[in-house]
């Protein structure tokens, strides 16, 4: 069957019968296929592969598919995607990330597929994507608290039923960055008082 008629297929079809229909080609006319379809169709399609079938679908995407894939699919679904990124083309996917992005996916990997996405990361980016990912951890066990967290900008927005207050969560800070920033939220958003997160 000729590419473009089975991309027409595997675009037509619900998730599932277009996950069977690419698992039952041969591995040799995936890549071929995989190129033809846009990164949406292999986003739609990815949680309904079984694993084997996703690695083999991950390996053969070109760069730029790759990367429109890995960013494109929810970050637990990226999680599990990213360690079956080949080792060379892991660097271009995390250089593309945001420090935002980044930051949630180094919280949702293991310790060694951490480590190895960290290998790959340009050094002068750790200590922001560090912060982004401590300020990920402090609004978690915020919300495990019941309550309601909001970003905002440097800082964050904490409330209840009673009170609102500004937060700034500072990795390896001693407070004299987190309170002048929580203060300064705070201000903006005429809180009840400024507080900090210490590491």
């Amino acid at each position: 069957m000729p590419v473009t008629q089975l991309v027409a297929m595997i675009r037509n079809s619900p998730p599932r019968s277009a996950a069977g229909l690419l698992m039952a080609m041969p591995a040799e006319r995936l890549p071929a296929v995989a190129a033809a379809l846009r990164p949406a169709d292999l986003v739609r399609l990815i949680p309904a592969l079984k694993p084997e079938a996703r690695r083999g679908l991950i390996q053969a995407l070109g760069p730029e598919h790759l990367f429109d894939v890995i960013s494109g699919v929810p970050l637990a679904e990226a999680a599990v995607l990213v360690p079956m990124v080949p080792s060379e083309r892991l660097g271009p996917i995390v250089a593309g990330l945001s420090d935002g992005a980044l930051a949630a996916l180094l919280g949702g990997l293991p310790p060694d597929q951490r480590q190895r996405v960290e290998s790959v990361a340009d050094p002068r980016r750790e200590r922001q994507v560090r912060d982004l990912e401590y300020g990920d951890a402090v609004t978690r066990a915020l919300v495990r608290g019941n309550f309601q967290v909001t970003r905002q900008d440097d800082g964050m927005l904490v409330t209840n039923a009673r009170w609102r207050i500004a937060v700034a969560a500072r990795h390896g800070d001693d407070g004299r960055v987190a309170v002048r920033d929580a203060e300064d939220t705070a201000y903006k958003l005429r809180t009840t008082a400024p507080s900090r997160c210490p590491t």
